[in-house]
């Protein structure tokens, strides 16, 4: 089976698809970046006024012109932020691939095996915090960026990794999940449409190899590098109900791709 991507379009056995995360884009989501946006450019401020109270604490003055700087400055600092955060998020998930690409799982004693592939303390801190949490959920990848598509409903997409484990601490057995990873402030309303666009996708890919019981996102968290997971399993129908929605939005304002 043969499968092209071209950014946002899949040319599937199916023919060309959009992918899961173009149909998603009708959705504004705008909210929570505009909020974040604005505490990025009060933060550059604050920590510039800062400087120069520390410069010349006696006269405690900023000429007009420094002041226009800084304000200018700050218009634009969210980008800096938003950059940094998806290279650490780009990263972390490079050595993730890695991890998976040469077989380990989470009962390996792996340790710093790994950290040569980046040269960021936070990148190496937030990849061994993973590590410990794979160890603790028992994490056995089976399949790793694994383009699936829905012959039927018209998407496509590429799950980052299909895995067996206890991801709940009251399970006696392992179980198979389809994760995404995501590397966010927060768990965002459209994570759920996705995972569950992505496992619908899989169970419909022709050859598909396992048998998926169930869903989940694992976050790291773009402040503090820590890794955490949510199990969208038992919404699956409503979120699967959004995706179509807002596939079936898209393509009435986009069309199909040609």
């Amino acid at each position: 089976m043969a499968f092209k991507t071209e950014g946002r379009i899949y040319t599937t056995p199916a023919g060309r698809l959009w992918s899961v995360t173009t149909l998603l884009g009708i959705i504004d989501k705008s909210g929570p970046l505009t909020y974040w946006a604005a505490k990025q450019a009060v933060l550059y401020v604050e920590q510039e006024l800062e400087k120069a109270r520390l410069v010349s604490p006696a006269s405690y003055e900023i000429p007009v012109r420094d002041m226009r700087r800084i304000l200018d400055a700050a218009k634009k600092e969210f980008r800096n932020a938003k950059e940094k955060a998806a290279n650490r998020g780009k990263e972390v998930h490079k050595l993730i691939e890695e991890w998976v690409r040469q077989g380990y799982r989470g009962t390996d004693d792996l340790g710093p095996a790994l950290f040569p592939f980046t040269n960021s303390p936070d990148v190496a801190n937030s990849f061994q915090l993973f590590l410990d949490w794979a160890k603790e959920v028992e994490l056995e990848p089976l399949e790793s960026e694994r383009v699936i598509y829905h012959p039927n409903q018209e998407f496509a997409g590429t799950a980052d990794l299909i895995a067996r484990g206890k991801f709940n601490k009251k399970w006696r057995k392992s179980r198979i999940y389809l994760l995404d990873m995501k590397t966010s402030k927060d768990f965002y309303e459209t994570f759920g449409p996705q995972i569950s666009a992505y496992t619908e996708g899989y169970r419909n890919t022709p050859k598909s190899k396992h048998q998926i019981d169930g869903m989940g996102i694992i976050r790291i968290g773009v402040e503090d590098g820590k890794p955490e997971f949510r199990d969208y399993t038992e919404h699956h129908s409503l979120n699967y109900m959004r995706f179509l929605a807002a596939k079936e939005a898209y393509i009435l304002w986009k069309g199909r791709p040609e």
